[in-house]
């Protein structure tokens, strides 16, 4: 069996480096920032504003954002909800859809900074490096695992948003390669397309294997 493709320092600094060459990623983070702290409590009104925000910056396709402020608030007031990871799941479960990658968002931002996005990029990137190509996670609790083994590997010591800043940049970047800038954001074609030695340096940094 061939070995797995290590996580290197190198590519979390790399992916570090790519998310802050566009504006709009990082003043997005800073407005989700912003919210957090003018709206600290889970109170109806608060969890509305923070469905609504996330929800429009990550087109997170929550359709009935009223219901699921409601659900949300009421996840968050039951003195016996979950912890962890089973947390994001819980508020993942509105009606028949699973809003696992919304969840993850709100956790991430409005709850504890410890949850992982859960993101179809990536997704790709923990199976591509944990060898994992043919399974996938069935909840958020399993991705949770994902993400804590690759941790694991990582040499130095990085923050969560570090590695997922990382995953999320490297598996747009094997998106980008294989289907070309038409059919991902506008930021970021012309992120891969730009000929700066500094951010071509960084996605070699970001693909070095």
């Amino acid at each position: 069996m061939p070995d797995l493709p290590r996580i290197l320092d190198q590519h979390i600094e790399a992916g570090k480096m790519l998310h802050a060459m566009v504006p709009s990623w990082e003043t997005t983070d800073s407005a989700l920032d912003a919210v957090a702290k003018s709206f600290p409590k889970d109170d109806l009104a608060s969890c509305l504003v923070k469905v609504v925000t996330v929800n429009s910056l990550y087109n997170t396709n929550v359709y009935a954002v009223w219901r699921m402020a409601e659900h949300v608030q009421q996840v968050l007031a039951d003195p016996g909800r979950p912890t962890g990871p089973k947390l994001v799941d819980c508020i993942a479960a509105l009606g028949n859809r699973n809003h696992r990658s919304f969840a993850s968002k709100y956790a991430h931002f409005f709850i504890d900074s410890g949850f992982p996005i859960l993101d179809q990029y990536v997704l790709k990137m923990l199976a591509y490096h944990l060898g994992q190509r043919q399974v996938w996670p069935t909840d958020y609790v399993q991705f949770y695992g994902w993400f804590e083994k690759l941790r694991s590997q990582c040499d130095g010591q990085f923050s969560t948003k570090d590695i997922d800043q990382y995953l999320w940049m490297a598996g747009m970047y094997r998106e980008f390669k294989r289907v070309g800038p038409g059919m991902l954001s506008k930021d970021v074609g012309i992120l891969f397309d730009s000929h700066d030695p500094q951010i071509q340096n960084a996605i070699a940094q970001l693909v070095e294997r």
